[in-house]
């Protein structure tokens, strides 16, 4: 299967290809947005960041966050929450 000869499959390898699933399975696939099914946005936001969440029917279709502007991170946090939610509607608006 390769030019210099046969590909070996061994424990070496089985033991590698694990390592890798155990890696990458923890993240979440995204979904197929279906528009004729309604969308919900969660949002959050901290003391460093905003973030948010696009799904439907609980499975994740898009993931989107950022770092907090030094003028930002002085708002209270009524105020961030606020800016998470109007981000999220900025990033989001072609679903919504």
């Amino acid at each position: 299967m390769t030019k210099k000869g046969a590909f070996l499959w061994n424990d070496t390898a089985r033991e590698d290809f694990e390592k890798l699933k155990k890696v990458t399975s923890p993240y979440p696939a995204l979904a197929i947005p279906n528009f004729s099914h309604p969308f919900v946005v969660d949002c959050d936001a901290t003391d460093e960041g905003i973030g948010a969440l696009l799904m439907q029917k609980g499975h994740p279709i898009s993931f989107e966050s950022r770092k907090l502007k030094a003028l930002e991170s002085a708002f209270s946090i009524y105020d961030k929450e606020m800016l998470a939610i109007m981000h999220a509607l900025a990033k989001f608006r072609q679903y919504l």
